[in-house]
C-alpha cells in the first residue's frame, strides 16, 4: 500500500476528529469506522487514529467489536506494541528505579495502544474471539518487569487495563483463560514491584480469580502456591496499616477473605503463616472498619 486512502475514504477524512466543532454525536458509528480504517490504510494517520479513538471510546460503545472485526487493525495495534518490546526487555530486570529511553510520545501511541485493546477485552461480542486468538498473552512483557520508571508503569497501567477487563466480567470462560495462562503469578509479581495505582488493579484481577470456585481450587490445591499468594500480600497488609488506601485494601480483604473461607485446614494454614511473618506496628486512624476486621482475623492479638 502508499499509505493513501483510496478515493472512496479519502473525502473529509483528514479533517476528521471527534473533539472538533461540528462533531455530531449521531454519527460517533461512522466517525469510528472511518477512524479505525485509517490505522491500517494510511500508516503516515495511524498515529492521530490511535489517538481519538483511545480519548474517546468510552463513548464507542462497539468499537471493540468494530476493530477486531477490521481487517487487520488488530495487526497494527499489535505493531505498535511490539515495536518497544525489546527496548523493554533490555531494561526489564534493571534496577526499580532505572531510567529508560522511552519517549513521550512512543509512550503514548503504546498506551493508546493498549487502550483500543482494553475495548475489545470488555466488549463481550468481541471477548471471547480475543481470548481464543490468545492476544492477551502479548501483553505478558509489560506485566512481568519489575522497572518502575514512569513509563515502564504507565506500560504496565495499560496493559493491567486489559486484564482487568477481562477479569470483570466473570465469565467462567474468562477466569478459566486467566488461571491456565499463568495470570495470578504475573499479578502477584506487580503487587511486589508496582506501583500503588498497578497494584490496585492486579488486586482486582486476583481477588476475581480467587472468588471464582476454579481459582480458589487451583490456589488452595497447593501450598506452595497459598503461600505465594500470602507472602506477597502480608506486606501489602502491614503497608496499608500505616499508609491507608480504601481501594487497595478492598480487593486485599476481598483475596484473603476467600482464602480464609475455602475450608479450615486452608483457614489454619493461613492465618500461621500470618502469625509468623505479618508484623503491623500502630494501626493508622484512617483503616477503614472491613480493613481492621481483616487484622482482627490475621492477628488476633493485635491492639486495634
Amino acid at each position: 500500500m502508499n499509505g493513501r486512502l483510496p478515493n472512496q475514504w479519502a473525502q473529509n477524512t483528514s479533517q476528521l476528529s471527534f473533539g472538533s466543532s461540528n462533531f455530531n454525536p449521531g454519527r460517533v458509528s461512522d466517525q469510528a469506522a472511518i477512524l479505525v480504517k485509517r490505522i491500517t490504510l494510511s500508516p503516515a494517520d495511524r498515529e492521530d487514529a490511535i489517538h481519538q479513538l483511545s480519548c474517546y471510546r468510552e463513548s464507542i460503545p462497539s468499537l471493540g467489536l468494530l476493530i477486531w472485526e477490521s481487517p487487520a487493525a488488530v495487526l497494527a495495534l499489535l505493531e505498535e506494541i511490539f515495536g518497544v518490546i525489546p527496548q523493554l526487555a533490555s531494561v526489564s530486570n534493571c534496577p526499580q528505579t532505572a531510567p529508560t529511553s522511552f519517549s513521550p510520545k512512543v509512550t503514548n501511541r503504546v498506551c493508546n495502544s493498549l487502550a483500543l485493546l482494553q475495548s475489545i477485552a470488555i466488549n463481550p461480542d468481541s471477548r471471547d474471539a480475543f481470548l481464543r486468538a490468545n492476544i492477551p498473552m502479548y501483553l505478558v512483557p509489560f506485566l512481568h518487569t519489575t522497572n518502575q520508571s514512569r513509563e515502564c508503569e504507565h506500560f504496565k497501567l495499560a496493559a493491567l487495563g486489559v486484564i482487568g477487563n477481562i477479569a470483570r466480567s466473570e465469565s467462567p470462560n474468562c477466569i478459566e483463560y486467566l488461571i491456565n495462562n499463568e495470570f495470578i503469578p504475573l499479578c502477584l509479581r506487580v503487587l511486589k514491584f508496582g506501583q500503588d495505582i498497578n497494584k490496585i488493579i492486579a488486586a482486582f484481577i486476583l481477588q476475581k480469580i480467587l472468588t471464582d470456585h476454579r481459582g480458589k481450587v487451583l490456589i488452595c490445591g497447593s501450598n506452595e502456591k497459598i503461600s505465594a499468594v500470602v507472602n506477597v500480600l502480608n506486606p501489602i497488609v502491614k503497608n496499608l496499616s500505616s499508609q491507608f488506601n480504601p481501594r487497595l485494601s478492598r480487593n486485599i480483604v476481598i483475596a484473603y477473605e476467600a482464602l480464609l473461607s475455602y475450608s479450615d485446614a486452608i483457614s489454619t494454614q493461613v492465618l500461621e503463616n500470618c502469625s509468623k511473618s505479618l508484623n503491623v506496628g500502630d494501626v493508622s486512624a484512617e483503616c477503614d472498619e472491613p480493613f481492621r476486621l481483616l487484622l482482627k482475623k490475621l492477628l488476633p492479638n493485635i491492639a486495634l
